[in-house]
């Protein structure tokens, strides 16, 4: 008789049939949960000799109870093998399972597919890896517009898009005479390139400065694994016990390398770019472009993918649980009114990809595995655009919206704060953004654009600064303990009073950190304390 686990790994789907891509259909959620019972039922009756039985056994049984779902599990089996060899794993049945989940734990790379087109599980070449940091070029970029001739060496200035010195996009000719006789035909795609390269890269840059200063997760280490980007952070409970605010700045210094900082920035940002900044996207593109859509898709070809985690064991070492390839991304699918068609993927970089702005046809080839969903970004309506350019103030106070005690929902309503504060600052200290919109800034000259292009990132600094100081003045968004030890943030002026007086000094903190059981006992005499006043208020 089989051993359990070689059994459970004999009976999940196929890796063949890609079950990962369609982990949201009931056949395939069915497919997992029948072995996932029997598995336990084995497990009841014998033990098994492999050494992840345990591990596995846990993720089954919080799956059967409901408190965890099937792509954990999926996750769980890509991270067993993501820094060994699959093909040296036990049993054919558990090797395959396991070269397939690493395989899309380290970003689902073509060249690295691990079953050839038998079925027969291989070892993927040992050659120079693949850089996937940009979209491979196509001959239609040395490809004579006009002509049709290879090889032309001329590039039209008007439509080349350059990211981190690397052509994302050129029209090419043989000879000058080609691009006059093609300037007619060309004149509107290269208007609209040239406005798309401008309004993305002032997009870009202000999102990264945005980011900078509305990170949630404290970092700790950020380093370079075997290809992987491993990122720890840390836990909550520091700054609960201080009472600090949900929104903090990255520390680029705590990362190895700037690329893996910036990287790290962006991981699970997609809300906070393609939702949250929705007005943002709007000032720099709206008027640019004749339609957009939000395209929700699992990736493909990701260049570095990210291992995470935060320091929640209890002795302080970091619970490394998540892959950033298993999360649905998302990006913008722009329609300009010549017909060009691109994307823009603002946090791509999570991935290892530096080109957030590329050519559709291109993205969808090379980036985009299965296709989930595309919901039509709306135009924001001239009421809210007024309230914005009010700068946000109604009866003299700050709209936040309906706040939640929860870290994450009190995180996700910081962040949409400063989002409108910024735009409504943005539109205030620039008058031709207000006027005009940024197409008027996306049309100037080279010199004219780049001395527009200053000021405006400069108006962004001063926005921000301003809306950081908002946001940190309010009474909400202060982590703090529960009577249970459950993490919470402030929602009312009223209850931040109280709990001023319960927040630890830092040099308090400091004396009682190595004593968690001390801590623990101070800090839960004063929320009793808190809890009486409320009592009999």
């Amino acid at each position: 008789m089989d051993d359990p686990v070689t059994a459970l790994f004999a009976r999940l789907p196929d890796p063949m049939g890609d079950p990962r891509a369609s982990i949201d259909t009931t056949a395939t959620g069915m497919a997992f949960l029948l072995p996932f019972l029997s598995f336990k039922e084995d497990m009841s009756t014998r033990d098994s000799v492999d050494p992840d039985a345990k591990i596995l056994l846990a993720y089954v049984n919080d799956i059967v109870k409901g408190r965890r779902k099937i792509y954990q599990f999926c996750s769980l089996l890509g991270r067993l093998a993501l820094f060994k060899d699959p093909l040296e794993e036990g049993p054919l049945a558990k090797q395959r399972q396991l070269a397939y989940y690493r395989w899309i734990a380290r970003g689902r790379k073509e060249e690295d597919y691990p079953f050839s087109s038998d079925g027969t599980l291989t070892r993927p070449p040992s050659n120079d890896p693949v850089s996937h940091e940009f979209l491979p070029r196509t001959s239609d970029s040395t490809r004579c517009a006009h002509c049709d001739k290879d090889s032309a060496p001329l590039k039209c200035g008007g439509c080349l898009v350059l990211i981190d010195k690397h052509v994302v996009f050129s029209t090419a000719y043989c000879s000058k005479e080609c691009q006059v006789g093609h300037r007619k035909t060309h004149r509107a795609a290269c208007r609209d390139w040239q406005r798309l390269g401008r309004a993305s890269s002032m997009f870009q840059e202000t999102l990264v400065e945005l980011l900078k200063v509305t990170q949630t997760r404290e970092w700790r280490t950020i380093s370079e694994k075997d290809g992987m980007n491993v990122s720890v952070y840390e836990g909550l409970e520091s700054r609960a016990f201080l009472g600090k605010h949900v929104l903090i700045p990255a520390e680029f210094e705590k990362a190895e390398t700037p690329e893996l900082a910036l990287q790290t920035l962006m991981n699970g940002q997609c809300t906070a770019t393609v939702v949250d900044s929705r007005a943002l996207f709007e000032i720099f593109f709206r008027r640019t472009c004749k339609s957009a859509h939000v395209v929700g898709f699992q990736a493909k070809n990701m260049h570095r993918t990210i291992l995470y985690g935060a320091c929640t064991n209890s002795d302080g070492s970091a619970r490394l649980e998540d892959v950033n390839a298993d999360v649905l991304h998302q990006a913008i699918h722009i329609t300009m009114p010549s017909g060009v068609e691109v994307s823009l993927d603002p946090t791509g970089v999570q991935y290892g990809w530096k080109d957030y702005l590329t050519p559709w046809d291109a993205f969808c080839q090379h980036r985009m595995h299965r296709l989930k969903k595309v919901t039509a970004m709306e135009p924001i309506p001239k009421a809210e655009w007024e309230r914005l350019a009010g700068r946000l103030r109604l009866n003299g106070k700050y709209a936040v919206g309906e706040l939640d005690s929860d870290p994450d929902s009190s995180y996700r309503s910081a962040v949409r704060l400063v989002n409108e504060l910024l735009v409504s600052g943005l539109l205030w200290r620039t008058e031709i953004l207000k006027s005009q919109g940024a197409r008027a800034i996306e049309d100037l000259k080279g010199e004219e654009f780049d001395k527009m292009r200053t000021k405006i990132m400069a108006s962004v600094g001063d926005s921000l600064r301003e809306a950081l100081r908002v946001a940190h003045d309010l009474p909400y968004y202060r982590l703090y303990f529960e009577w249970d030890f459950a993490i919470r943030a402030t929602v009312n002026a009223k209850f931040y009073r109280l709990m001023k007086h319960v927040w630890l000094g830092e040099e308090e903190y400091a004396e009682l950190r190595d004593h968690p059981d001390e801590l623990a006992r101070v800090y839960a005499s004063r929320v009793l304390e808190v809890d009486n006043q409320l009592f009999h208020s």
